[in-house]
């Protein structure tokens, strides 16, 4: 029974690593044909087009190492889900920046969501959290005596109404 599960995982593997070339390939070629036809080419579209170059190749890079290591790249919430979100991104900026340099925003909504992410996982919880518990010794200080004498008067009278019972 493991050994189909594990086949399937490397199918499915093998399947999202395709796809992902498909996507590489198609962006790559949709890029080529616009840059040979476009007039002119600014700094500007230079260093969008090579942090879309980076991200992808890093992106590719990491998932077929993960699925060299029979992980499974199709478990939601995983790094792998976050990193076929980002190949997704720059392919599509990519080719689409041969239409418009607007494309190149959408990298921003990336940083947005990160900086989302980092403030609800890390930075928030730093600042706002509540101060740590005092020590138990500490605590036990002055509530200790007062919930002895509660105890204390709660057998007394305890042994009060047992007596009162015998009478």
């Amino acid at each position: 029974m493991a050994n189909k599960s594990e086949k399937t995982r490397k199918g499915n593997n093998t399947s999202t690593l395709a796809h992902f070339r498909l996507w590489i390939l198609a962006s790559l070629s949709i890029f080529l044909v616009g840059f040979f036809l476009s007039s002119s080419f600014g700094a500007w579209q230079w260093a969008g087009t090579i942090l879309n170059l980076v991200v992808m190749g890093v992106g590719y890079f990491l998932l077929n190492g993960a699925a060299a290591r029979d992980e499974d790249l199709g478990t939601k919430g995983s790094i792998a889900e976050y990193i076929q979100d980002l190949l997704y991104i720059s392919c599509v900026v990519l080719a689409g920046s041969m239409l418009t340099n607007l494309f190149y925003l959408a990298w921003l909504a990336v940083l947005c969501y990160g900086g989302v992410k980092l403030w609800q996982l890390v930075i928030s919880p730093w600042i706002f959290s509540e101060a740590p518990a005092a020590p138990a010794a500490a605590a036990a200080g002055p509530a200790g005596p007062e919930s002895n004498r509660d105890k204390l008067r709660n057998r007394i009278n305890e042994s009060r109404s047992i007596r009162a019972g015998r009478s």
